[in-house]
């Protein structure tokens, strides 16, 4: 028997299909009011430390004014060196918040951003009928940048020969690895000055890598008094940021933040030298463990050796052995177990421009092996 239509039903179907081959004839709204901030995780390391809080209002309504339930958020986040070309970092998918949400929780929490890098983001929501509406505005995030490394501690200035200055300081360790230098701590500057307030800068020692820097005075400007003071620097980023500058104290002043204290150098001096050796972190045995070649200008005599642990050795001591060009043997200082210090005196041995000074760790300790060595070495005019 053929089929009868009723009247007007073919128009009924026509529509029936548009409507199934676009249901979304009103789609969720635009997203509006985007924002997002960069911080510091204190748990992560290198760029997995640096995340990007993202939040932007809950769309509620359609793109006619009337109440609608979102089932998610897409979301694209770009990056740019230049902030000209952008390019496609990663997607995401966001489920959308339900009514209990205060309404001041982030969307999305994000890691792994770069500190030289731009970056961007736009989301686009998506209805419970699978209806999506408009990408929103982008909203750009900008550069993380580098974080303000932690300033040196315990800077120390000391003169080291007759025209030499040494000035040392300590980092700042990684708290999750204090042998390993901190992602944010890249070199150290230096200041020298011939004036207590550094109104005038003597010599700038840029990209110190090394926990110590010296300077040679030459001898139309001996009989001045020169002062120091460190920075920790971090280049991880468009431009370098720099830590609190540091005034250098001498030894006998525990205030690191106290007017910096200055050396005096040749003329009017102490008539004393008092060259350094150092080994970093965890003491190990060396035949050589630092050395150096004098350059003095008159016979000196070492009378003294001091030697000094930041982190005291237990179960045994520390032995330190000063050579003199590599076969006489100056003098062997220990520190004793649970000890910070050690010193020999009594000593009359000569030296002269040229001569190498050398130290060997010959014994540490059995239980801890003792933490960051400093050897003096004390000399007065033959």
């Amino acid at each position: 028997m053929a089929r009868v239509r009723r009247k007007g039903q073919h128009a009924d179907l026509r529509r029936a299909r548009r409507r199934r081959r676009s249901p979304c004839d009103r789609p969720p709204a635009r997203p509006t009011d985007l924002t997002g901030a960069f911080d510091r995780d204190e748990g992560g390391r290198g760029a997995h430390r640096i995340r990007a809080t993202l939040r932007w209002n809950e769309v509620t309504t359609d793109t006619s004014g009337f109440p609608i339930r979102l089932r998610s958020y897409k979301v694209e986040l770009e990056y740019s060196a230049d902030g000209l070309n952008w390019f496609l970092r990663s997607r995401h998918a966001v489920p959308a918040k339900d009514d209990t949400d205060p309404g001041t929780k982030a969307h999305l929490v994000l890691r792994g951003f770069r500190a030289r890098l731009q970056y961007r983001y736009r989301v686009q929501p998506v209805g419970r009928d699978g209806c999506t509406g408009d990408w929103s505005d982008y909203f750009v995030l900008g550069s993380p940048g580098p974080e303000e490394p932690p300033a040196p501690t315990n800077v120390r200035i000391h003169q080291q020969a007759v025209n030499r200055l040494v000035v040392d300081w300590d980092e700042t360790p990684d708290p999750q690895d204090p042998d390993r230098r901190r992602d944010d701590q890249s070199w150290f500057l230096v200041h020298w000055s011939t004036s207590p307030a550094f109104s005038t800068i003597y010599r700038r020692d840029r990209k110190v890598h090394r926990t110590q820097a010296s300077l040679k005075v030459p001898g139309a400007d001996e009989g001045l008094t020169f002062y120091a003071r460190v920075a920790a620097v971090n280049d991880h980023g468009d431009e370098d940021v720099r830590s609190a500058l540091i005034p250098a104290t001498l030894a006998g002043n525990s205030d690191p933040l106290a007017t910096p204290d200055g050396v005096q150098v040749g003329k009017g001096g102490s008539g004393k030298d008092k060259p350094a050796f150092h080994m970093r972190g965890r003491l190990r045995v060396l035949a050589e463990a630092d050395s150096m070649d004098l350059d003095i200008d008159e016979a000196m005599t070492i009378v003294k050796i001091r030697a000094r642990v930041k982190v005291a050795p237990q179960g045994a001591g520390v032995v330190v052995k000063l050579w003199k060009n590599e076969t006489t043997l100056v003098g062997t200082v220990t520190i004793p177990a649970g000890s910070r210090r050690g010193v020999l005196d009594g000593l009359a041995v000569p030296v002269a421009d040229g001569d190498g000074l050398s130290v060997e760790v010959a014994q540490v300790g059995s239980t801890f092996p003792g933490k960051h060595l400093t050897v003096r070495v004390v000399m007065e005019p033959s």
